[in-house]
Formats: structure tokens, sequence, C-alpha cells
């Protein structure tokens, strides 16, 4: 079965790398990606260059943050699964400017997750990161709830939790299929991944 996927972060170079591959093997992709300065747009839109020939690939420039365009991507593409790779890079860019980070890798994650249960997604792919810090400081997945997380956000407003928290929270109590997993040093000129049969 031929499978729609939207992928976040997708002009990035892992997320460039995956739609390529997706692509290669029948997928339909929709690709977002905001263009963060923290990387050269001019390289972003390198990444894409190939999967743009593609007649199966769309691509929406647009922010995770913004409700009205995810759930117009969602109900107008009807993806079977989310790869969710967008977000804030740098842990020391994160420490001047924490706010901003919370906003994008926290709330930016929940509003997808807000659209996927409004389009009755079920289905996520979601990448978290080497720098991630966890509510209990733990490395395994774990069941929190919702009352823990807020609890603690309100305890520790400026501190970086992760998206990976919260996530963990919404999927146990939005019952979602959800994979996560830690990307370490990913580098080079071609990335294979080897989850491209979801």
């Amino acid at each position: 079965m031929t499978k729609r996927l939207i992928v976040t972060g997708a002009a990035g170079f892992i997320g460039s790398s995956l739609s390529d591959s997706l692509l290669s093997n029948g997928s339909y992709v929709l690709g977002i990606d905001n263009f963060d300065p923290y990387y050269d747009k001019d390289l972003k839109v390198r990444n894409i260059e190939h999967a743009l020939k593609c007649p199966r690939f769309q691509f929406m420039p647009g922010d995770i943050r913004d409700s009205d365009f995810i759930d117009s991507c969602f109900s107008d593409f009807k993806p079977d699964v989310i790869v969710h790779l967008a977000a804030k890079a740098g842990v020391r860019p994160s420490l001047s400017d924490p706010e901003l980070y919370l906003d994008v890798n926290v709330m930016g994650t929940l509003n997808i997750l807000e659209m996927m249960k409004k389009n009755n997604i079920r289905k996520m792919i979601f990448a978290s990161s080497s720098s991630v810090m966890e509510i209990t400081g733990r490395s395994r997945f774990q069941r929190l709830t919702m009352l823990i997380f807020l609890y603690h956000l309100m305890l520790h407003p400026r501190k970086q939790e992760s998206s990976y928290a919260i996530l963990t929270t919404i999927c146990i109590i939005w019952t979602y299929s959800v994979c996560v997993f830690l990307l370490y040093m990913a580098r080079g000129s071609v990335l294979i991944l080897p989850f491209t049969n979801l």
C-alpha cells in the first residue's frame, strides 16, 4: 500500500534525505519547513531540489506553530503518517532565548499533535536529540501525566524541557502509535535511513 507522509523539517539534511528515500520507495510526501535562519536557506533549498523534481512530492513553506497552516496541510494532503523532524536547533543559542525554543520545540510539537487529533491521524515518527532532557532525567520512554508536566513547567518556566516529554504524555492519553528516536552526529552527503518501511 502506498503511504502518504508529511515530513516536517523537510528542507534540513535529515528531512530532505528521508524525503528522497521515501519517494524512491513510491510514497507520496508533503514536506514542511520554515527555513529557520539557524542554517543557510540556500543550503536548504539545494537539499530539496531532487525531491521537487518528483511529482509525488509537494512542499509547503510554513511554521509548525501556525495551527491554521498545519490544519490545512493535514486536511488537504490526508497523510497516513507524520514524520516530525522540525525543531529550533542549537543547544547554546537556546540558553540565550529559552522562550523561543520552548515555543517552537514544545508548543510546535503540541500543535502538530493537536492537528493530528483533529484530523484523525494516529501515526508519528518523532526525532528527539542527543541533548534531550526529560522531566525525570531518565533515558527510557516513560508514562507521564499531563498534570506532572504542567506542574513542573509552572515551577520551572524557563527550564528547557524536551518536546519528548510532552509527546510521551499526549501519546498515552490520545493512544497514538509513535516511534521516537534519538539523532547523534548526523553528517555526510547522503543519509540512509532504515525506517522507510512504515
